[in-house]
């Protein structure tokens, strides 16, 4: 935890709004974060339409339809993990997103639905990355997991969206469905620890959901490694 005798004195006694702000991040921000990050962070992060991230981050007035653990994932998708301070700073992000995966706020209704099971894909995705650490591989898989338990709820959450999104006149547009992390990405690691009965049951209910993905070219992909393996 941050020392708040070095907290960023520019920032000491001035209400924090912006993102950090109205998602609830103040205290992590500050004292959960140091210096170093922080900085890092104001740099990296540079939303498309931003010309100063300090403002955005901290200053401006914030309205969003996404949870806080969502938004955090996207502030993660940033930086990169080959470089030894933005990983462990990625890590740091994901976890606070991790704490919070379950808190809606401040999203509500299907907004709120859709936008966990978006950080819970994406959380499964940034875990997976350092996967060579077995407790972070065990989170992807949690996360994942999660997000497959959901997958009816979200699916019902997008398209009731999509219908009130959609502009006048194209109500009856047939609906656009997006990917699913969670199945692939599960799927995948059963398929690597050659557990090919569960990941064909897995993907079974991927291929009678409606995402998107080639779960019947999988599906015979993991039938022949499975009769290989009774051979």
């Amino acid at each position: 935890m941050e020392n708040p005798d070095t907290v960023d004195k520019s920032m000491k006694n001035i209400p924090i709004r912006g993102e950090i702000g109205y998602y609830g991040l103040e205290d992590w921000w500050l004292h959960e974060l140091n210096e170093s990050e922080r900085k890092l962070i104001i740099n990296t992060y540079k939303p498309m339409g931003t010309s100063n991230s300090k403002s955005t981050l901290l200053m401006n007035e914030v309205k969003s339809s996404q949870t806080t653990a969502f938004w955090l994932s996207v502030l993660a998708g940033w930086f990169k993990p080959n470089d030894p301070e933005q990983s462990r700073l990625i890590l740091k992000i994901a976890d606070k997103a991790w704490q919070v995966k379950d808190d809606l706020s401040p999203a509500t209704g299907d907004d709120a639905i859709f936008s966990k099971h978006l950080a819970l894909g994406a959380l499964a995705e940034i875990y997976y990355r350092f996967r060579e650490n077995p407790l972070l591989l065990e989170r992807c898989i949690a996360a994942a997991r999660m997000q497959v338990e959901m997958q009816s709820e979200a699916m019902k959450a997008h398209i009731r969206q999509e219908k009130r999104l959609a502009a006048p006149g194209k109500k009856n547009q047939p609906i656009i469905y997006p990917s699913h992390k969670g199945f692939k990405r599960l799927a995948i690691i059963l398929e690597k620890e050659k557990r090919y009965e569960d990941a064909l049951e897995l993907l079974e209910e991927a291929a009678t959901s409606k995402w998107d993905g080639d779960w019947d070219k999988r599906i015979e992909r993991i039938k022949k490694k499975a009769r290989s393996q009774k051979c």
